[in-house]
């Protein structure tokens, strides 16, 4: 019988706490990653796959967006960096701008299952998201943002704004500070409950919280 691991090998992750995708995660689990990259376990095959399916639906998204708006729709893939502190700047890549008549609007497209994006929803951006999308808004000095969610289950496609907001720039900006001046023995602050979601799958969880854990 033909298995996931045969098409799909584990890959190994080379920890890079200091990219614009990780700018909503916990300050703590980014500096683990930073002092312990060889705790990091090797991607699953089945989280692999997930993520190149991901690769294509975004690769898709983007090539119906060229053909709907043309040249209204840019900067795909384009290279940014967020400056955190003269002579640091974390780099990152965005999905794209689109230019409408209220001017230009970040795009970032997101694959989810249907319960995460049921939830979107409902109860709107995750903070995780609605930080990185600043930090792309930062980076780009753009002031309007659009999470573009395509539901895996369904084909649905939800879009839901993210304006700049200086506040989340600021806690991104100090999230990647603390990382970068951490050291093992002095560690950034826990941001989540040890029954988060964001803690129960951290691969940090056992160093972090202990037996108790």
């Amino acid at each position: 019988m033909i298995q996931i691991e045969d098409l799909v090998p584990p890959r190994e992750k080379a920890p890079n706490p200091f990219r614009l995708s990780s700018a909503g995660k916990c300050a703590r689990r980014l500096a683990y990653e930073l002092h312990y990259p060889g705790e990091v376990p090797p991607v699953e095959p089945r989280v692999v796959a997930i993520f190149e399916l991901g690769s294509l639906i975004h690769d898709w998204l983007r090539e119906k967006l060229a053909a709907l708006y043309g040249e209204r729709f840019h900067s795909v893939e384009r290279a940014v960096e967020l400056e955190v502190d003269p002579g640091f700047a974390v780099p990152g890549r965005i999905d794209g701008i689109l230019e409408t008549e209220s001017g230009p609007v970040l795009l970032d497209i997101k694959s989810a299952s249907d319960k995460s994006a049921q939830s979107m929803s409902s109860n709107g951006v995750p903070y995780d998201y609605v930080a990185q999308v600043n930090a792309y808004l930062e980076a780009t000095g753009l002031q309007k943002g659009l999470l573009v969610v395509y539901n895996k289950n369904t084909s649905e496609i939800t879009t839901l704004p993210v304006d700049h907001d200086p506040a989340v720039v600021a806690q991104v900006k100090e999230r990647f500070r603390a990382v970068r001046c951490s050291t093992p023995e002095q560690l950034p602050e826990r941001e989540y409950e040890t029954d988060s979601f964001a803690c129960r799958y951290c691969p940090f969880r056992g160093r972090c919280w202990g037996a108790s854990g």
